[in-house]
């Protein structure tokens, strides 16, 4: 399990005995403490080093992931998502006054999401903030984040007073995007779209994997070269890391999905009909239809596209042909 987290020069990671001092100097700031709930006196090292040990025995048990946000070498804030629910994480994030406006907080949230979307397959992670505490509600807006309501008199501050919480929610298919393929992916394309393939139990018993994968490699070059017209293929992100291939057809009358295989290990999270509907607007969009084919041993894909709107107004062979009417 990852524990160390880096987006240039941030770094989330575990603490170290040797984080105590700047650990009692964040965990020392009045409004950081305001915001956070924490009561008590102000930690001196002693009690810098008793939550370090708290944090490695949350690791342990499994409660979730305690960071501490590093810049610069030292240690300036905090950002922890605890396995609320099964496929759940809720986040929480801090930052002392002196790196603040940097837009530290913000990938800091969305390095904790990602992990947790990435690495322990989770379906939502969720942020509850203080309506009053402005700054808070900035972070996860700019993360991208979609606030779900209100939770009334959810809260307590440590001297008494009940407060409301905004509740904040991501989910995975929100942290995708398309890059452009090079010849450099050739490789992972042709692995993605075997995978799913596998996944799917489509390919005959006495098929040669190794023959094939070499067939489907080569024809995957010629499609990333410039002599195959109208033609896209991209690479799906998703979290941070490569999850699936993606080919598209574009002609003056028609956008048309060619080829989208996810990895199996990022299926079932939504991203497949995140990307067919941002191609569904962009055809509305630009005024052409949109349509795709699907293999007629392919049950799974025909019902995702008909869930989507998609209708059978044909057949080629071995395929379906599905048009959004």
């Amino acid at each position: 399990m990852t524990d160390t987290l880096v987006d240039r020069e941030l770094t989330l990671r575990r603490a170290v005995p040797a984080d105590a001092r700047d650990i009692s100097e964040v965990y020392s700031e009045a409004d950081t403490r305001h915001w956070m709930l924490w009561d008590g006196d102000l930690p001196g090292e002693a009690e810098a080093l008793a939550n370090i040990e708290r944090s490695e025995g949350a690791w342990a048990d499994g409660w979730g992931g305690v960071f501490r946000v590093v810049v610069d070498g030292h240690v300036v804030g905090g950002a922890m998502l605890r396995f609320a629910d099964p496929g759940v994480g809720e986040a929480a994030y801090f930052l002392r006054q002196s790196v603040r406006g940097r837009g530290l907080a913000t990938r800091a949230l969305l390095l904790v999401a990602d992990w947790g979307f990435r690495e322990h397959g989770l379906m939502r992670v969720f942020a509850r903030v203080d309506p009053q505490n402005t700054a808070s509600v900035g972070v996860v807006e700019r993360a991208g984040f979609t606030c779900e309501g209100r939770e009334r008199q959810s809260a307590r501050y440590p001297g008494g007073r009940w407060f409301d919480s905004l509740v904040y929610s991501l989910l995975p298919a929100e942290r995708v995007a398309i890059r452009p393929a090079t010849p450099a992916d050739a490789e992972f394309l042709t692995d993605a779209a075997m995978a799913a393939t596998e996944d799917q139990g489509r390919f005959p018993a006495e098929l040669d994997r190794a023959e094939y994968r070499e067939g489907f490699l080569e024809w995957t070059r010629e499609q990333l070269g410039p002599g195959v017209p109208d033609s896209t293929t991209s690479v799906v992100t998703a979290y941070g890391v490569d999850v699936g291939r993606l080919r598209v057809v574009r002609t003056p009358e028609l956008v048309a999905l060619s080829g989208l295989q996810l990895l199996p290990a990022h299926q079932g999270k939504g991203i497949g009909t995140h990307i067919v509907r941002d191609l569904m607007a962009e055809a509305a969009a630009s005024g052409r239809g949109f349509g795709l084919s699907v293999e007629k041993d392919n049950p799974r894909a025909l019902a995702l596209y008909e869930r989507l709107g998609l209708s059978v107004v044909g057949d080629d062979g071995d395929e379906w042909v599905l048009r959004l009417p």
